[in-house]
């Protein structure tokens, strides 16, 4: 019922691959105004959780090794935090062990838990925008309804806490104060 969509600059080179998949490069992004993750954006992440039913959890596909790793490291870059009793629950992980997909047994070919790829096998189409942010949520809301209490039932029982998640890399902390490299005109600030 509730959405929150924020389109955040990523400070760094989209790839050509990445902005054929998305349709998102950096032009488009700096022209329409798209700033980088600041506490702006923290402050609205955590707004939208707390007016959400508790418990809340966040479902991202692939998000234990990714999403929940990022958003993490970003939050701690910015000395800020989401609430404490903040769930997360990784839905490729849930379609793995639902559907009795075995890593080890070599005899068979390998399914693929791609959104997409899913979405084919359960429906017989292919989902729209195939790799929007929006748009892969909801194929993956589908998929979850598509399966019923199942998946519901095994988040309740595999969900993490959000102070569990793990960065994604150490980041630098963002200073109060702005550094400038001195050079014979330049002050540092």
């Amino acid at each position: 019922m509730d959405k929150l969509t924020l389109c955040v600059y990523p400070n760094k080179e989209i790839s050509p691959i990445a902005s054929n998949l998305t349709g998102l490069h950096n032009a488009l992004m700096l022209d329409n105004d798209k700033r980088p993750f600041d506490v702006q954006v923290c402050e609205s992440i955590c707004a939208f959780l707390g007016r959400q039913a508790k418990p809340v959890c966040m479902v991202a596909h692939n998000g234990y090794e990714f999403d929940f790793k990022l958003l993490r490291t970003e939050f701690d870059r910015l000395g800020r935090s989401l609430p404490p009793d903040l769930l997360c629950c990784d839905s490729l992980l849930a379609f793995r062990e639902l559907e009795g997909a075995d890593w080890k047994a070599w005899k068979r070919p390998r399914r693929s838990y791609a959104l997409q790829k899913m979405f084919v096998r359960t429906f017989g189409v292919k989902p729209r925008n195939v790799h929007g942010a929006e748009s892969d949520v909801i194929t993956l809301l589908k998929l979850v309804l598509n399966r019923g209490n199942a998946v519901c039932r095994w988040m309740d029982e595999h969900a993490t806490r959000w102070t569990d998640v793990q960065q994604y890399y150490v980041p630098k902390k963002i200073e109060d104060k702005i550094h400038v490299e001195p050079s014979s005109n330049s002050p540092i600030v």
